[in-house]
């Protein structure tokens, strides 16, 4: 029985990689993908749901729902908070790891990664896609008015 399924398992692996290789060597079928994927991320943001991956502090449930991660959430507000009173994302990063905060992956942070979410409108609840702009169908986890106080001093410094 288990040599069967061996062989069922095998077969199986063997006509996906085949379908692969089909879809991979075509560039009208890669082209026909693209379009399927960007068809249903345009749907998705015309809905008010980020169509693209999701970012620190959210996780997705399923593919409607975009929902706060709450120990993720909290280290969003802590930079946010942070970056008001010291000005400086070197100074909110030696804060975090005072207090043990780590990334996904359990690294320290970096200045690039701090600073993509300071300026990224998705924790004020708005989605990005494509150069536009639109309120989402999430909690948002910053007020606007301290994610525009954060984001004139990053300009200004």
């Amino acid at each position: 029985m288990d040599k069967r399924i061996d062989e069922i398992n095998k077969k199986r692996r063997a006509i996906f990689v085949r379908k692969k290789e089909i879809r991979n060597s075509s560039p009208k079928l890669r082209e026909i993908d693209r379009k399927k994927v960007e068809i249903r991320q345009s749907y998705l943001f015309d809905k008010g749901i980020k169509p693209t991956s999701y970012n620190y502090g959210y996780m997705r449930n399923g593919l409607q729902e975009y929902l706060p991660v709450s120990a993720e959430a909290e280290i969003v507000r802590f930079f946010f908070n942070s970056y008001l009173q010291f000005r400086s994302i070197r100074k909110v990063i030696k804060a975090a790891e005072q207090r043990g905060f780590v990334t996904r992956k359990g690294k320290k942070w970096s200045v690039k990664s701090v600073y993509n979410i300071l300026v990224n409108p998705t924790y004020v609840g708005k989605i990005l896609w494509k150069g536009q702009i639109k309120q989402g169908s999430y909690s948002p986890l910053i007020e606007q008015t301290l994610f525009d106080s954060v984001n004139q001093l990053l300009k200004n410094n």
